[in-house]
């Protein structure tokens, strides 16, 4: 498997974090709450609420304030072993440059753990970042993140956002919210 240094995060494990801290304190929406009541252990969560925090990493990396890695371990031994032959702990993420980020496809707004179908021009023509864009994961550095994380906490976006959600659930009427909503 492709498990990233543990002072890496997967792209989703960055988006969920934001989510939480996003959204974190509002009550579930109301498809996620019907749901919730039937299937108490299940692991659910809101897609527009991913899709937004989605949105903001992927918007902070294309401006450069978030820098964004590919990781790969070699899983195929070549005939040439020093090519390939190297412990988990040698092996370093490398740099994916802004102008590759911003060409890399989205998936609902957010960049996905796997790029979608990388090419060669996605890479500009770097042969070695191609092939790693192909069967790597994006990733980005765990302290890298959290200070980016704190500094848009501390830009005080977030509650304006929850407030404006808030009034636009407030002001949907029980036929758009979806069976089993709350009155």
């Amino acid at each position: 498997m492709n498990d990233p240094p543990e002072d890496f995060l997967r792209i989703s494990c960055a988006v969920n974090r934001l989510s939480d801290g996003m959204w974190g304190g509002l009550q579930r929406p109301d498809p996620v709450a019907a749901i919730k009541r039937d299937q108490k252990k299940l692991s659910l969560g809101f897609g527009p609420w991913g899709e937004k925090a989605g949105r903001r990493l992927r918007a902070a990396a294309v401006r450069g304030k978030l820098t964004l890695y590919v990781f790969a371990k070699p899983e195929i031994r070549s005939k040439d072993h020093h090519l390939t032959d190297c412990s988990s702990e040698k092996i370093e993420p490398s740099l994916v440059p802004v102008n590759v980020v911003k060409r890399l496809i989205a998936s609902r707004g957010g960049l996905p753990d796997h790029p979608i179908r990388p090419s060669i021009k996605t890479a500009e023509g770097n042969e070695k970042l191609f092939a790693l864009l192909t069967v790597g994961l994006l990733v980005v550095r765990a302290s890298d993140f959290d200070v980016w994380y704190q500094s848009e906490r501390a830009k005080g976006r977030w509650l304006e956002i929850k407030e404006q959600w808030q009034a636009d659930e407030a002001n949907r009427s029980p036929e758009e919210r979806g069976p089993g909503a709350r009155p």
